[in-house]
């Protein structure tokens, strides 16, 4: 039989040590190679070399099969482990991960799990039935019908979550490349013609287009797509709203705000209450990021006024989907009034706000927002300075959620927020391997804004460490990623002062600045190795 070109990273607990084997002697069966950590491989070898051959191991691997017993839940190296596998999917679609199950568990653990299995006489033919193809099932549609068909199924697969959704993104990872071939070829025709139906396929994959395609790219169909001659008013307003949001990604203000405005206009014609309020809090959320909060706080109040005005006829209508649209814009808009709280200095205000978004979020049952809520609190407090005991809890509650909701941008806000914890914990080298966690993923989601954010903190950090040649390298990466980019207030003090010569070289006023990224930002040079 050949050697299979796939690599099983087995991660376990030493107490299932023996179930690991079992698994590996079954996927060597079948010549599937495995990588399998254990005691005897790391004998007298340092902390630091044990952690690099774990970590290459994880990053060659395109499979994890994480063992799941009561006892693996409690190893905080096991879910290391478990959250690096599922940064990586959702950044790339590999490894896959697939689940086995060990005794009685309280709940399956929050990961983007591609297959579910149990110990035991069936666990065999369960991993070569899963190991047997190298790619997902999948086909290339040839007929406009079987395209529609097939995007209508991804995208019903994909909301309904779990392992079916993650079977749909594999799919779609699959088909990415001719639908984007089919896409391009449509935008030049500017959906006329045979091309028109493309328009429906982009509509219907809009979500699982967020999650893979490059944002730039995005923007164009956006814009396009929303000028087709013959588009419906509701659709045009929803393509802009998206067209804004991608191109405030790739920091293209100016493009992000005339989409905006002209889908607040849009919807203002078209009677969208909700859709204006969405777009209103859309451009709050830019401001905030540019470091306007005057401008910011005109938005939020513009939209909370559009609600309010329509209130009584919003929620006397029938349909319970306006009701939920109505409440998810009024939980994002107290999250921005938290954000801009925040900037001001007003703490207490700032908890408020993201207090009421998470009970909204609750109500809704609505986990992805539930996870924003609580991430932003943790957020706030390391803004402030004020780290309490349960921030740790709440972002590692708040990348869990993430993860298992596809939330690749919540992943690596997580890990920002990690980083950050672990500067005011002293622990440097904690901070250094979660900022290098969220750049590596924002290179893969195109995010460039995220990019230098994460850029500056490394930056930062390999200076006050005393790292001269990592310090070179982060600083020539993010004076490329910086140059020709118009950056926020926040963004601009950052890059400045990662980019200074020594402590000595900042400006006191991008101090003050940049303390909305964080008051450990500004006092990186006092860490201490720990």
């Amino acid at each position: 039989m050949e050697q299979s070109s796939r690599l099983a990273f087995i991660s376990h607990a030493s107490e299932d040590d023996d179930l690991a084997e079992e698994v590996a002697q079954i996927l060597s069966a079948i010549q599937v190679r495995t990588w399998i950590d254990n005691a005897e491989l790391h004998r007298n070898s340092p902390l630091e070399l044990v952690g690099t051959r774990v970590w290459d191991g994880l990053q060659s691997a395109t499979d994890v099969i994480a063992i799941a017993s009561q006892v693996a839940t409690t190893k905080a190296w096991v879910k290391h482990e478990w959250l690096t596998a599922s940064g990586r999917w959702l950044a790339c679609g590999l490894p896959r991960i697939h689940v086995i199950t060990r005794g009685r568990l309280v709940a399956v653990p929050d990961l983007p799990y591609t297959s579910l299995s149990a110990e035991g006489e069936n666990l065999a033919p369960s991993l070569r039935r899963e190991f047997a193809q190298s790619n997902p099932r999948a086909f290339y549609p040839s007929t406009p019908d079987e395209w529609t068909a097939l995007a209508r199924d991804l995208r019903s697969q994909y909301l309904m979550g779990g392992p079916t959704a993650v079977q749909a993104v594999h799919r779609f990872d699959v088909i990415l490349p001719e639908l984007a071939q089919l896409v391009d070829g449509a935008i030049e025709a500017k959906f006329k013609g045979k091309h028109a139906p493309a328009l429906e396929l982009i509509r219907t994959l809009a979500l699982l287009l967020d999650l893979r395609a490059d944002p730039h790219w995005l923007s164009t169909i956006w814009q396009v797509a929303a000028q087709t001659v013959g588009i419906d008013l509701r659709s045009r307003n929803i393509l802009l709203n998206n067209a804004g949001m991608a191109d405030a990604y790739i920091g293209n203000w100016v493009a992000a705000r005339q989409s905006l405005l002209a889908a607040v206009d849009g919807c203002n014609e078209d009677n969208d209450i909700s859709g204006a309020a969405m777009a209103c809090g859309n451009i709050a959320l830019i401001e905030l990021d540019r470091g306007d909060i005057a401008a910011a706080e005109g938005w939020i109040l513009n939209a909370q006024r559009v609600l309010d005005e329509a209130s009584n006829n919003l929620y006397e209508q029938s349909d319970r989907n306006v009701v939920v649209e109505v409440l998810t814009t009024r939980g994002n808009l107290a999250n921005h009034l938290g954000r801009l709280h925040v900037a001001r200095g007003q703490h207490s205000e700032a908890l408020r706000h993201f207090g009421i978004h998470l009970a909204i979020a609750e109500s809704l049952e609505s986990r992805r927002a539930i996870g924003v809520a609580l991430g932003r609190t943790a957020w706030a407090n390391l803004v402030s300075g004020k780290v309490q005991d349960y921030t740790a809890i709440l972002l590692e509650r708040y990348m869990a959620i993430s993860v298992s909701t596809f939330n690749p941008r919540g992943v690596a806000n997580a890990h920002h927020w990690l980083g950050q914890f672990w500067v005011f914990e002293s622990n440097s080298q904690s901070a250094l391997q979660n900022f290098d966690k969220e750049f590596n993923l924002r290179v893969h989601l195109r995010d460039r804004l995220g990019m230098i954010q994460s850029l500056c903190w490394l930056c930062v950090l390999h200076r006050a460490l005393g790292h001269p040649d990592e310090h070179e390298v982060v600083s020539r990466r993010l004076r490329s990623e910086a140059a020709g980019i118009e950056l926020g207030l926040c963004d601009s003090a950052m890059v400045q002062i990662a980019l200074a010569k020594s402590t000595q070289a900042i400006d006191a006023d991008a101090v003050i600045k940049a303390q909305a990224a964080g008051a450990a930002f500004c006092s990186a040079a006092a860490l201490k190795r720990r």
